[in-house]
Order: C-alpha cells, then structure tokens, then sequence
C-alpha cells in the first residue's frame, strides 16, 4: 500500500468517526425526547399537567382510528413501537459498533420521517417540521457513512 493510499484511507476514518458522532447525537436527541413524550404518554396526569391533553380532539379527527382514542395511550404505544425502539436501537449499535450500525439508523430516520410525513397531514405542527428533517438527515448521513465506510477497506 502507498503512502497515499494509507493517507486517503485514514483521512476516510477520521471523517466516518465525525459523520458517526452526529448520527449518534441525532438518535440520542430523538431517542430522549421519545422517552420523554411515552412518559406524557403513559404516566396518568402527566399529559394534563403539561397540556398535551389538548391535542386529543384533534387526534380524534383522524380517520379510521380516530373514534378508538379518548387519551393519549394508542399515541404512546405508536411513539414507542415507530420512533422510540427504533432510535434506540440506532444508538445501541452505533455505540456497540456492529456491522448493521448505518442500516439501523437509516432504518430508525426513514421510520420517523414517515411518522412525521403523517402527522403533518393530520396534525400539522412546527415540531413535526424539525423531526422530519432530523429524519431525512439520519438518512442522508447513514448514507455517507455507509460510502465512507466502502472506502475504508
């Protein structure tokens, strides 16, 4: 190997470590404040105390599944089952290193922007905007770390 084959490489390194981190810190963030909307979720009162009871009628518009919600628990079981196990598991393999780390957070980013695609036709918010783009970047930097990572060996 050369000397600029061996400088190329551990350049790719430096820069899949940079890419790795923030994908870390995007499923740590989303992961977190998944946590935090399954407790105002499920904890009784909680979801009163901190207004999210209002957004109840218009989840109630939904169609098909919009007569089954009275509280916030079938939201909770959707926030836990699309966004929270997914981003964990994300987090997991990044810190673990395992092979599948980049296609499990692909995975976790296409499954929140399709959770915010359809809260934005239903429930139209600021915060959804945010998440979405959170989303599509966990994609788009899975991505370049899967191509960083094919240059590497």
């Amino acid at each position: 190997m050369s000397a600029d084959q061996y400088g190329n490489r551990k350049q790719a390194s430096k820069g899949l470590r940079i890419w790795r981190l923030i994908l870390l810190i995007l499923s740590l963030f989303v992961g977190v404040s998944a946590i935090v909307g399954c407790c105002i979720a499920f904890i009784p009162g909680v979801s009163t105390l901190v207004g999210a009871d209002a957004i109840i009628p218009a989840l109630q518009e939904v169609p098909y599944i919009g007569s089954f919600i009275n509280t916030l628990i079938i939201p909770g079981i959707a926030l836990l089952i699309l966004v929270l196990i997914p981003q964990v598991n994300a987090c997991v393999y990044i810190l673990r290193k395992y092979k599948g780390q980049y296609n499990s957070a692909i995975f976790a980013g296409v499954l929140l922007v399709a959770c915010m695609i359809g809260e934005l036709v239903f429930i139209p918010s600021f915060l959804a905007w945010i998440y979405l783009v959170i989303g599509a970047l966990q994609v788009c930097i899975g991505c370049v770390c899967l191509v960083l990572r094919g240059r590497q060996y």
